[in-house]
């Protein structure tokens, strides 16, 4: 064929390719066709000249696809969408019509005191609605406990290592020295009972929970009685076993014992007593104290142990005769010599006996030149105290005297009278004896070798004194605290 007799449209075959699925589209049904280029005269069947590049117009002229008959709906079908489309319709009906009849969309005509305040005040129409309240902060827990007081609302003090714990009589605890510890323990409510470490403090709740500046104690309950370490604590519930809660670092776990009466936390292990009288231990306890039978009190010496029984005779962790103790309601170990106080205010050692070597008494004859000592002229006394860094042992007599025991400086007591209670703590590197009179004043006698009265203390008027590390604590009879020593400065506040 001549192309330029052609009618410039080139038919399109279908070149389809085998076993490609996809429906035919006029683009497949090209074909190729020979054409002579009107430029450089070349022929050529594809689209440009391979000449000089001329493109060839082309016109697609597509097969006609047989179309299928357009089908007239049958009667059944038109009456079924028509119903269909009556159906709805009622429906949309029904819904609006009850959709505009529900209470809440009607009308009702309210009355003044029916609208709201910010609506019916003031004259003027235009009114701004006021911004939500906000929320109300949560009322504080109210402390409902009355403690005993000892002046004001005072009820106990404990001096600390610098500071001064205070438990009010009604059930708050406060501190004087550490306003980090004020604030921890600023929300206490309901303590009845506080212990102290160097620094920090737990508090007994009347409910027999516990509160800790240090320790997590959330989960103790029914608690009765509390001991206290520097970072470990112990308590014992109603039922008579025992929690614990901080670095306890020994395999022995107190929480499985039972029928717990009392414990004691001593350096390196913590025994209990139980019911019956034997004792239990953790730690690193001494065999000798797990032998005991029988015990109504147990004490910790420096580097042993003592206790009372309850038939009265007393037993020691120590290589020492205890027999001259029996009767004993009180013990005090010191300088190797176990003293008791019993009940009609007599002092024993553990031979029955005391001697004096210079500055030292013993309750033994193995010291070469010892001097004995006639204890009965040591009656009538009303208690006796440990006499720390100044002494073995103050002896308060009843008739309002002190006595002391194993004295390396010769404090003159002699013109004390009327005497309540001592202590005798350390104040810069000097023993001291603090003594409370019955008339709130305060006598003190102080020095290394040679003793000397102090006469700044008269006008404290003292309801109770309190000995802490380097210094002592009193309270007034109108509820405030005086300190001396490391706790001088709560006397200016």
């Amino acid at each position: 064929m001549n192309p330029q007799e052609h009618d410039n449209s080139i038919t399109l075959s279908c070149h389809r390719r085998r076993g490609d699925s996809r429906r035919q589209t006029p683009l497949d049904n090209q074909a190729e066709a020979s054409w002579q280029c009107p430029v450089c005269n070349t022929l050529s069947s594809g689209m440009f000249c391979p000449v000089c590049g001329y493109r060839q117009e082309t016109t697609l002229r597509q097969k006609a696809v047989p179309r299928e008959p357009r089908r007239t709906p049958s009667g059944i079908t038109l009456v079924l969408a028509v119903s269909a489309a009556l159906v709805l319709v009622l429906l949309v009906f029904v819904c609006i019509g009850v959709f505009f009849s529900s209470p809440s969309h009607k009308k009702v005509p309210l009355s003044q005191t029916d609208l709201p305040s910010y609506y019916s005040s003031g004259a003027s129409s235009e009114t701004s609605i006021p911004e939500t309240p906000p929320a109300q902060p949560e009322a504080p827990v109210v402390s409902t406990v009355s403690l005993p007081a000892i002046a004001g609302k005072i009820a106990w003090v404990e001096p600390m290592l610098s500071s001064v714990a205070v438990l009010y009589t009604d059930g708050t605890v406060g501190v004087c020295g550490d306003e980090a510890l004020a604030e921890k323990t600023a929300s206490w409510r309901n303590v009845i009972q506080i212990w102290c470490t160097a620094d920090g403090i737990v508090g007994l709740q009347e409910n027999g929970e516990a509160v800790s500046t240090f320790l997590d104690l959330s989960e103790w309950q029914d608690v009765r009685d509390i001991c206290v370490s520097y970072d470990w604590a112990a308590g014992i519930t109603e039922q008579g076993t025992v929690l614990t809660a901080g670095n306890w670092d020994y395999p022995e776990d107190p929480a499985q014992w039972t029928q717990i009466r009392s414990l004691l936390l001593c350096q390196d292990c913590l025994y209990g007593v139980r019911e019956d009288g034997s004792v239990v231990g953790a730690g690193y306890p001494s065999q000798t104290v797990l032998e005991w039978q029988n015990v109504q009190e147990l004490y910790d010496f420096y580097q042993g142990q003592g206790a009372i029984l309850t038939d009265g005779s007393v037993v020691s962790s120590f290589d020492e005769p205890a027999k001259g103790l029996r009767g004993s309601t009180k013990l005090i170990h010191q300088d190797g010599v176990t003293f008791g106080l019993s009940e009609d205010g007599t002092l024993l050692t553990g031979t029955g006996k005391l001697y004096h070597n210079g500055n030292l008494y013993i309750d033994n004859a193995f010291v070469p030149d010892a001097t004995s000592i006639d204890l009965s002229q040591y009656r009538n006394i009303q208690d006796i105290f440990d006499g720390g860094y100044a002494v073995s042992l103050l002896i308060l007599n009843r008739d309002g005297t002190v006595d002391t025991i194993n004295s390396w400086t010769e404090f003159d007591l002699s013109s004390w009278a009327q005497i309540i209670t001592v202590c005798a703590p350390m104040v810069d590197l000097e023993p001291r004896i603090y003594g409370l009179r019955s008339d709130g004043s305060v006598v003190v006698a102080a020095g290394v070798w040679e003793s000397r009265q102090m006469d700044n203390y008269q006008d404290w008027n003292l309801r109770a004194l309190f000995c802490g590390d380097g210094g002592v604590v009193g309270v007034t009879v109108d509820g405030k605290l005086v300190g001396d020593g490391t706790y001088a400065y709560i006397s200016s506040r």
